[in-house]
């Protein structure tokens, strides 16, 4: 199960020394574990403030030590860390938008402890325990939290999660796009004008080069508004469409049988005319599997006559492909030279 696995409250202790006051769930960083890592937990002042993430056997841990000096303070020092808790192989895409959170908790603990002793007063630092509980328990449901800590302070927290960045963009390739229009223009208002531009040549069809051509457009803006679309998962690239070109199923071919939704979304979206009958799925099947090393759509196309069946097979290969029923096999030569 991926992202955040528990979330615990550290601090120094003038008589145990370094140890976790706080955890959720309990047991989750064991004392043994804890005494291999503290030196990293509960840091010395001069490493105080920043992000620090390290590894345990289990776990991936990122906190953001902090301390404060002063004479009121058993040994002039106070020292604590709030850390939140990962799978050890968690994905970097996962743990990066909890690093803001982690910095802005340890920010507002130090406001806290400045404003009303909230760590230091063993009064007032009962209300941790609540505070690390309310923490994990709406950050892994609702992604946000509103925590009260006392009658004038509250802890706002929000995950905001990134998308990773799109791959670049080659000329050749085809954009098909896969939400509204009106879906679209909602996210692309820093892109209006270019944006509108290039829309209606966005046709699943036209290259990134033909669009360009059409659209009047120049291509650096063209591949830029098509990585826009591609970030908000609003599109996909396939490769150009080619009668030369040859395809072959993929092991989720069998959904197509088995899935009714799947298979009204291919029948709407592969027919020429919504006038005509489309043909029976088991029909459309068949003709996926034909599809192999060694055999071109045009050869495809001279064995079943897609247009006698109201078939159009630029939207039947491109359906395929982005719902992962075929693969497009490039072919490969290599030449190898040798020393005559």
């Amino acid at each position: 199960e991926k992202g955040l696995r528990g979330i615990f409250f550290s601090e120094f202790d003038i008589i145990v020394g370094p140890k976790i006051t706080y955890q959720i769930p309990e047991g989750l960083i064991s004392g043994d574990v804890f005494e291999c890592i503290h030196e990293y937990i509960i840091t010395k002042p001069s490493i105080c403030g920043r992000v620090i993430s390290l590894n345990t056997f289990q776990h991936k841990i990122i906190g953001f030590p902090k301390g404060l000096e002063g004479p009121k303070y058993p040994r002039n020092v106070l020292l604590w860390n709030f850390c939140f808790v990962f799978n050890a192989d968690e994905d970097e895409e996962v743990l990066r938008p909890y690093e803001p959170l982690i910095r802005k908790l340890a920010n507002l603990s130090e406001v806290l402890e400045k404003e009303s002793e909230f760590i230091s007063n063993p009064t007032t630092k009962q209300r941790i325990q609540f505070v690390v509980h309310e923490l994990f328990t709406n950050l892994t449901q609702f992604g946000h939290c509103a925590i009260p800590v006392d009658e004038s302070n509250t802890i706002y927290l929000k995950l905001i999660t990134t998308l990773p960045q799109p791959p670049p963009v080659e000329e050749h390739q085809v954009p098909v796009l896969l939400a509204t229009l009106d879906s679209i223009r909602s996210i692309t208002s820093d892109w209006e004008l270019s944006m509108q531009q290039i829309l209606p040549y966005i046709d699943g069809v036209a290259h990134i080069r033909r669009i360009t051509e059409l659209s009047g457009v120049d291509s650096i803006t063209v591949c830029s508004c098509i990585r826009h679309l591609l970030y908000y998962r609003c599109a996909r690239l396939i490769d150009v469409f080619q009668y030369g070109n040859m395809y072959k199923t993929t092991s989720a071919i069998g959904n197509l049988l088995e899935n009714s939704e799947l298979q009204t979304q291919c029948l709407r979206c592969i027919i020429r005319s919504e006038e005509l009958a489309p043909p029976p799925i088991e029909k459309v099947f068949s003709m996926y599997c034909y599809l192999k090393q060694g055999v071109t759509v045009q050869e495809w196309c001279m064995q079943y006559d897609p247009i006698s069946l109201n078939i159009d097979e630029r939207r039947f290969i491109a359906f395929a492909v982005l719902n992962g029923l075929l693969q497009y096999f490039q072919l490969e030569i290599q030449l190898e030279t040798r020393n005559s």
